[in-house]
């Protein structure tokens, strides 16, 4: 048997229009005097019965009916629409609560980081009260020079001033020497810079020929220069003048490079610095075994 829901709001405000009670409706439609009232907490009754009440009320059949139940993809409808609704809250909520999550993590950790800080700074301070005049020397002379050489005023100035005693500085400068040298290294390793660079970039100087890289007779440069020559050139100057273009190829000092390659080379020491000749003394085997 097909029920439907009763708008007994509804009905009852008909009734109050057409001046009957709900127990005259009863009674209408023989029922009991109850019948009609008890539909406030039992609104589902019989297809029958709505048809019934809209007959002796002279309603249009369904007018009874809820909303919901006459219409009821409509009221489908209206569910969605709410359930959609509540997840598009919900969703924005997860969104606030994830944002909100996340500046706290970030303080969190952004806390953690500084109380690191803190730890390795106190770490620190306890070492330093640890350290005798002499490890603050070497400490001071490794970390002065790590970036390579500095005047030597210079570094006594910062010791007086940090408070480094000349003693101690005398006494660290022979335990420095290989931090020193692996600091340097470290820096050549990072520019790229060393001596065999250096070298040869001297070299190519040195031993370039102005006619590798300059055409003498147009004064300007030749274009199968190689990288090398074009070394040697230090400035090109043109510039137009009332008999047509000047130009100027300045080339770099040729002997300065020789002078600089021979040092390191010690072509250039002095007779007190020359090696002196090996003196062999040769001993015949006869006096060998009498001596002993």
């Amino acid at each position: 048997m097909e029920k439907v829901t009763i708008d007994y709001n509804r009905l009852c405000l008909e009734l109050e229009k057409q001046g009957k009670t709900k127990a005259d409706l009863s009674r209408d439609m023989t029922k009991n005097k109850n019948f009609v009232g008890l539909m406030e907490k039992n609104p589902d009754q019989p297809a029958e019965v709505e048809r019934l009440m809209c007959l002796l009320l002279g309603l249009e059949q369904g007018s009874l009916i809820k909303q919901e139940e006459a219409t009821g993809s409509q009221g489908e409808i209206k569910i969605l629409e709410n359930l959609h609704k509540e997840m598009r809250e919900i969703h924005q909520a997860i969104i606030e609560y994830g944002e909100l999550i996340e500046k706290i993590w970030s303080k969190v950790h952004a806390n953690t980081l500084q109380l690191e800080k803190v730890k390795e700074d106190v770490k620190e301070c306890a070492q330093v009260l640890k350290m005798t005049d002499y490890d603050k020397a070497v400490r001071f002379l490794k970390e002065t020079l790590a970036g390579g050489w500095i005047d030597g005023a210079e570094v006594l100035r910062m010791a007086d001033a940090t408070g480094i005693k000349r003693a101690d500085l005398n006494k660290a400068k022979p335990n420095i020497s290989e931090a020193i040298a692996k600091a340097m290294a470290e820096r050549s390793r990072r520019t790229g810079v060393n001596q065999d660079r250096v070298l040869q970039e001297l070299a190519k100087i040195a031993f370039a020929k102005i006619t590798d890289a300059v055409d003498l007779k147009t004064a300007t440069v030749r274009e199968d220069a190689s990288e090398d020559d074009l070394a040697c050139i230090q400035s090109i100057k043109i510039k137009p003048n009332e008999f047509g273009t000047e130009r100027e190829i300045k080339m770099y000092d040729k002997r300065s490079a020789l002078v600089d390659l021979g040092k390191h080379l010690g072509l250039f020491n002095s007779d007190k610095e020359q090696e002196k000749p090996i003196q062999i003394t040769f001993v015949k085997a006869s006096e060998k075994q009498d001596g002993g």
